[in-house]
């Protein structure tokens, strides 16, 4: 979830942005945050259309990524390794959690193209920043998330399809 400042001068270009996983009792700790800073700042949490995609877009690249990971390693401990490796450096070094300017040039070069992190960027600019976004990241990111999900597809019928012949006999 991200927050938009709205009518708060002091802390504009300040990034506040909660991100959480989905449950029950993420979404329920997640509203009094959201009240407070209502109250506290005079913040209001305002998602656009366009932001709404950005966050569907960057949950289908995510869950891609983790059944394709996940399909290929067929062990769960050599696919939180793999996917440890991928999407920790990412949050890091694609500036989702360090400032850009911190983050070296090439380093980010390299994870800014990750789809996750492309539209996490995509969706701070629009609703946080008002900024347009760079219409090129994101087209390359969907159509690298496709790509990967057509895969992970693929992985996931062959997977099925082993599967039920082994169970089967034959």
């Amino acid at each position: 979830m991200t927050v938009r400042f709205e009518g708060l001068t002091a802390l504009r270009d300040v990034d506040l942005s909660v991100e959480e996983e989905c449950g029950s009792s993420s979404r329920a700790s997640t509203w009094p945050r959201v009240a407070y800073s209502r109250v506290a700042f005079g913040m209001r949490y305002f998602p656009s259309a366009e932001g709404w995609g950005f966050v569907l877009l960057g949950t289908v690249a995510s869950a891609s990524v983790g059944a394709l990971v996940a399909l290929l390693c067929r062990e769960e401990k050599s696919a939180s390794a793999v996917l440890n490796a991928v999407a920790s450096p990412a949050m890091f070094l694609g500036a989702v959690v360090v400032p850009e300017n911190l983050v070296p040039r090439v380093a980010f070069e390299i994870f800014h193209r990750y789809p996750p992190v492309t539209f996490i960027h995509a969706l701070r600019a629009t609703d946080l920043y008002g900024k347009p976004v760079a219409v090129a990241d994101v087209v390359v990111g969907t159509v690298l998330t496709a790509t990967v999900f057509a895969a992970s597809a693929l992985v996931f019928r062959r997977a099925a399809r082993e599967l039920r012949c082994r169970n089967s006999g034959l």
